[in-house]
Order: structure tokens, then sequence, then C-alpha cells
């Protein structure tokens, strides 16, 4: 797995990995786990990366209520946008829509 930056930085070149103060806010803000009680028993599915993401913290997807399915993805915080990542992402996706909206 390459960290992120490299990855990144290769990818888009010209992109600023730079946050304002006021997004850095509303992400220290956000906390959905006060309003998983809402869609609960609704059947969740996450996808989620095992590489670095310094936003998306692993233990607070894995207190989401049943029933969930929670699948870790051996890719950087962009590996699930493109290349093989999202190929998987979108294969879990259409399993999971298929099982329970059809």
């Amino acid at each position: 797995m390459r960290d992120t930056p490299d990855l990144a930085a290769e990818m888009f070149p010209s992109y600023r990995n730079e946050k304002t103060l006021d997004s850095t806010e509303h992400l220290l803000t956000f906390a959905p786990e006060v309003l998983i009680h809402r869609l609960s028993p609704t059947p969740l599915l996450m996808i989620a990366n095992g590489g670095w993401d310094p936003y998306h913290m692993l233990e607070e997807a894995q207190s989401a209520c049943e029933p969930k399915r929670l699948e870790v993805l051996p890719y950087d915080v962009l590996g699930l946008y493109t290349g093989p990542g999202l190929d998987e992402a979108m294969a879990l996706a259409v399993d999971w829509f298929d099982r329970y909206l059809r």
C-alpha cells in the first residue's frame, strides 16, 4: 500500500491539500454516531480503507448499530476512488443493493 501524499501528488500534481479553518471546525464537530439510531435497524454497508486516513476512524465505523457490514479494503484514502479499489468497492455495493433493495 502506498502512502497517500505520494499517490495524491502523483495523480493530482496541482492539488494543494489544505483545509480551511471552517472545514476543520465542521470536521471536528462531525459526530454521525449521534444520528445512527435514525437509520437502525436498516441494513448498513460501510466500505472503509485500511490505509492512511486521518479523517475517518475505523473505531467509529465499528460502533455503528446492527445490522451492519464493515468491509475494510487494503487501499489508502484515494485508493477507493480509482483503479482496483474502486472496482472492489463498487462490487461490494452492487451485491449489497441486490440483497437489500431488489
